[in-house]
Formats: C-alpha cells, sequence, structure tokens
C-alpha cells in the first residue's frame, strides 16, 4: 500500500468509521464476541492458549490485508465514479 493510500486509510479509521461502526450495531457485537471469546480462553490449557492466539495473530494479519484491499478497491472506485 502506498503512503498515500496508508495516509487516507488511518484517517479514515480515525475519522469516519467510529460513526459508521456505531451505527451498524458494530460496537455492540464486539462487546459480545469479546466476552464469549473471554469465557472461551479460561477452558483453554497454557498450550492451547499460545497455539489460539498464534491463529488468532494470523487471522488479524489476513483481516488487516482484506482491509487494505476493500479501502483500495473503495477508492478506486470512487474516483472512476468521479470522472463519469
Amino acid at each position: 500500500m502506498s503512503d498515500l493510500m496508508q495516509a487516507l486509510l488511518e484517517y479514515t479509521e480515525r475519522t469516519r468509521l467510529p460513526d459508521l461502526l456505531y451505527a451498524n450495531g458494530y460496537w455492540s457485537a464486539a462487546r459480545q464476541s469479546e466476552s464469549r471469546w473471554e469465557q472461551f480462553r479460561e477452558t483453554l490449557s497454557a498450550e492451547q492458549s499460545g497455539r489460539l492466539e498464534a491463529l488468532l495473530a494470523q487471522e488479524n494479519a489476513l483481516r488487516a490485508r482484506e482491509v487494505e484491499a476493500t479501502f483500495q478497491s473503495g477508492v478506486s472506485l470512487g474516483l472512476e465514479l468521479g470522472r463519469l
């Protein structure tokens, strides 16, 4: 991702995204999910917990790439529509 795209993404995450996520109920769902994850983690051994954290780190990295690609697609689409 270019520096400009990264700056735009960071700006969007700071200024636009919080209100959009609030409006669609994301924060409530996220709190419920985190609560269920904590309950699940309490049932794991130390080894299982470590393995789970490693897997979740991989998943989070994958999701970050998806977010970046989606954002880039949105910017690209916006630019194309602006030319119409």
